[in-house]
């Protein structure tokens, strides 16, 4: 019989630090030295939408709407507040910003457009309009499954108008990135589909659910063609040879299948790593301070000469992560919880903090 503690997925923590280190090989090959193929880390972030429909499809399975909201503000807001105030102290020194006081208030109150403390923070607002859409669902009582459906739909109309325009050179009306991103049209096909993989791990694969599956697959690689055009040095990639050219989403595509594989091995996994279970999984919960945390740490150590390497800087932050991870988030997040729970009616007051990063 599975234990409690092996429904916990460890190959998602290893997925998703690696979606985490692709984002930090990005900025670092960037701002700091060269990294191999580091200019198609950004695509971590997609890795990250697609986890985090996973993670949230299975913590809403069985959850009630106010237990659902509780943990994901515990799970999210201690290290948004941590982090920042970390930011903040090193800009401070730095003298980095003159509107320092707006930024860090922006960053800690999750404000939906920017300017934040640094330019990751602008996918935990996309974040947390899917919530609130999961959440939304789970009081009113609408069937997740079809909310999520609605929800990649819209989204890869979006990009299949987006590419059948760019086919046809005839231009759509203009619609601020913004309103994209914050209306879940530029990145709910990736929510869509983590939470599809997750019903077919549960129920099974279905003729609709492969259907939905691969018109989110779809919508995710127009998306990605259209960011590589943005992110890489060369606006046309012809900078690149050929076959490197479908790296961000090759490397997609592969870490998202691998979801689904960690799910169905997930009992061998736990036979098989044994002892080694505790720090993987420490390290996916390390993987959240680290993507908000590593690009201003990198910004720092450029300025001393032993550390103005990719590597030293990575293993810096990486360990800077883990000690948060380990060490300052769990009170943290504790104190919230009991926060949140105070004057509630006692049957409504036990949150069991889940720990994942969605």
């Amino acid at each position: 019989m599975e234990r409690a503690n092996e429904r916990h997925v460890l190959g998602l923590d290893l997925i998703r630090f690696a979606a985490a280190a692709m984002v930090m090989a990005f900025h670092y090959g960037h701002d700091i030295g060269p990294v191999p193929l580091s200019w198609a880390g950004w695509v971590g972030v997609e890795i990250f939408f697609v986890l985090s429909g996973y993670v949230i499809a299975a913590s809403a399975e069985s959850a009630a709407p106010w237990a659902f909201a509780r943990n994901r503000i515990v799970r999210l807001m201690p290290a948004v507040w941590l982090c920042s105030t970390a930011i903040a102290g090193l800009c401070l020194v730095q003298a980095t910003y003159p509107d320092l006081g707006a930024r860090y208030l922006r960053s800690i109150m999750l404000w939906p457009t920017g300017t934040w403390l640094d330019g990751v923070f602008w996918t935990l607002p996309v974040e947390v309009i899917f919530y609130a859409a999961v959440f939304l669902a789970l009081l009113w009582r609408w069937p997740l499954g079809l909310v999520l459906r609605l929800i990649g739909a819209a989204s890869a109309a979006y990009w299949m108008l987006r590419l059948a325009a760019l086919l046809t050179h005839r231009p759509l009306p203009i619609v601020p990135d913004p309103v994209v991103t914050l209306s879940l049209l530029g990145f709910g096909c990736y929510f869509a589909l983590g939470g599809i993989m997750r019903e077919a791990v549960t129920k099974g694969w279905t003729l609709e659910r492969g259907a939905v599956a691969v018109v989110g697959i779809a919508a995710g690689l127009v998306q990605i063609a259209f960011a590589a055009s943005n992110w890489s040095p060369g606006a046309d990639l012809s900078w690149l040879p050929h076959a490197q050219k479908a790296a961000p989403a090759i490397t997609w595509l592969v870490l998202s299948a691998l979801m689904i594989a960690s799910a169905r091995l997930n009992p061998l996994a736990w036979r098989w790593v044994g002892r080694a279970a505790p720090p993987i999984r420490l390290l996916g919960l390390a993987t959240y301070p680290l993507y908000l945390l590593h690009d201003s740490i990198g910004n720092v150590l450029k300025a001393f000469p032993l550390a103005r390497s990719p590597l030293p800087a990575s293993l810096i932050a990486i360990g800077v992560s883990v000690a948060l991870a380990a060490w300052m988030e769990p009170p943290a997040q504790r104190a919230l919880k009991r926060l949140l729970s105070a004057g509630l009616p006692a049957r409504r007051r036990t949150v069991v903090v889940d720990r994942t990063v969605g």
